[in-house]
């Protein structure tokens, strides 16, 4: 290993795609990753991102408004299609696009439908997996980056196996970036 002088900041193909200083990503963690922590993060140079899961169009919008106070730094909001309900997650996605959200993740089921929806609008598109198979889907729907998801991932855990076990046999199949 390369050693980096402790002023020298870790910095990745990754950071620059997802326009953050270093290559720490916020889960779209659900109640808890607010605008608060997501600028936060954004603001101390890692990626922030909203957990808005089957959140109401009144919330997101003041959640994406003051991020977008906060910081001018680049985020995500983190939905989950297949667990919200069609009507509410294309209002969700709709207010988003409105408030000028650029990047989206995306978690469970890979719903190609919808990561088309917003790469069609110019969105950065990063999708959460806990299998090999739901990352090759993900990435032929157009996703920008697969996280992968390990059993000892907090929350709701899709993944069967260790993250970076699970890491290294996507990234044998992919020239996508992927994150643990």
């Amino acid at each position: 290993m390369m050693d980096r002088p402790n002023d020298e900041p870790l910095r990745t193909p990754l950071c620059d795609l997802l326009g953050c200083e270093v290559p720490i990503l916020l889960a779209g963690m659900g109640g808890v990753s607010r605008w608060e922590l997501a600028a936060a993060v954004a603001n101390a140079g890692g990626y922030g991102m909203l957990g808005m899961v089957r959140e109401s169009i009144d919330l997101i919008t003041r959640e994406v408004t003051a991020m977008q106070a906060a910081t001018d730094r680049p985020f995500a909001v983190n939905l989950i299609p297949a667990a919200t309900e069609p009507q509410l997650l294309e209002a969700q996605i709709a207010c988003c696009l409105d408030l000028g959200v650029t990047a989206f993740c995306f978690f469970w089921d890979v719903m190609p439908d919808v990561v088309a929806r917003v790469k069609n609008a110019g969105c950065l598109v990063l999708h959460q997996v806990g299998t090999e198979a739901a990352a090759r889907l993900a990435e032929e729907a157009g996703a920008d980056v697969i996280i992968a998801q390990g059993i000892e991932a907090g929350g709701h855990v899709h993944g069967r196996s260790p993250a970076f076990g699970l890491a290294e046999r996507i990234l044998a199949g992919t020239d996508l970036p992927v994150v643990v």
